[in-house]
């Protein structure tokens, strides 16, 4: 069961003396970490996006560096429905908590980097609405 979600970080960074170049968007999403404490049920499982905006070379700036990154990282507290032994640390029993963290957080990570993109004076950018589109980029990245 869902306990909470808690906003850790949300943070933009955008240089100023580039403006709104033909850029690419490099987004990473990552299960930062994923804990609980024996003899209890909570598990803990924070995830993060990182969205780098880069320009186009032919925009004449170094296309190596980002003129803005967005990030922002949750903590999502999940109840499972008996105590958690040690043992289930290690058997992938825990697998599925991370699923529902990843589906549970996605719409706030979502809402946070679209809110900093506009603040930011950036252009509108398309983010799945559905995690699953996510899960599915991912693994296309990964069997790369």
């Amino acid at each position: 069961m869902l306990q909470e979600i808690v906003v850790l970080e949300a943070a933009a960074r955008r240089d100023l003396q580039v403006t709104f170049p033909t850029a690419t968007l490099k987004i990473d999403y990552s299960v930062v970490s994923a804990s609980f404490n024996a003899g209890t049920p909570l598990v803990l499982v924070e995830t993060q996006y990182r969205i780098d905006i880069v320009p186009e070379p032919s925009d004449g700036v170094n296309a190596a560096e980002p003129f803005a990154t967005l990030t922002t990282r949750l903590a999502v507290s999940i109840i499972a429905d008996r105590n958690l032994t040690e043992e289930e640390g290690l058997d992938g029993t825990l697998d599925p908590a991370q699923g529902l963290a990843n589906r549970s957080g996605h719409p706030y990570h979502r809402q946070l980097l679209r809110s900093w993109a506009s603040d930011l004076g950036l252009p509108p950018f398309e983010f799945p609405i559905d995690f699953s589109l996510v899960e599915a980029n991912l693994k296309q990245r990964a069997d790369a």
